[in-house]
């Protein structure tokens, strides 16, 4: 996605030096490459915040769980990305977390509607008993998070017909050793 924005940067910035070059035919003067200078100058702090995150995304991952529309990735070097929302509406958020034997603490609250608390739980499923669960609740992977409360207690936040349910996340990588 990144190379095609580049591409099409490319070609906005050809047209506009081309142009510039052929609407003057007098002495190379600065002022008549401003646009070009302009663009060029906009590029450098682009490049520098897209470097910064994919060095972020870069750090080796320790738990990366998915599940309800959120995509959590926890990192060896403790910090964590967090990503919540459809593909349209996707929100990142990024910090350090702390991980006590099965239960990690981020050090934001509250992140969205979906993820209302700052710990959650890892536990291991019982696929055999998954296999009797309806499928919207159903969970594919061995391991999974939850979001617990202070005392340790199952957040139910999300309804489904009748339901209280907690959000499960799958842990689909455990470099936990």
């Amino acid at each position: 996605m990144y190379s095609g924005l580049g591409v099409i940067w490319l070609l906005c910035f050809y047209r506009i030096f081309k142009k510039e070059k052929s609407n003057s035919n007098a002495k190379f003067k600065l002022t008549k490459y401003l646009v070009s200078i302009f663009s060029v100058l906009t590029l450098i702090p682009i490049l520098l915040i897209y470097l910064h995150f994919q060095r972020k995304l870069n750090v080796p991952t320790l738990i990366k769980a998915q599940r309800h529309g959120v995509y959590a990735d926890f990192k060896n070097d403790g910090t964590y990305i967090i990503k919540s929302g459809s593909w349209a509406s996707k929100i990142h958020f990024y910090g350090m977390y702390i991980l006590h034997d099965s239960i990690i603490e981020i050090d934001i609250n509250n992140l969205d509607k979906v993820l209302t608390s700052n710990r959650f739980l890892i536990k291991r499923a019982d696929l055999e008993r998954e296999k009797f669960k309806p499928k919207y609740d159903r969970l594919k992977t061995e391991n999974y998070l939850v979001q617990i409360d202070k005392d340790g207690n199952e957040i139910k936040a999300r309804k489904f017909r009748e339901e209280t349910l907690p959000y499960k996340f799958e842990i689909v990588v455990d470099n936990r050793k």
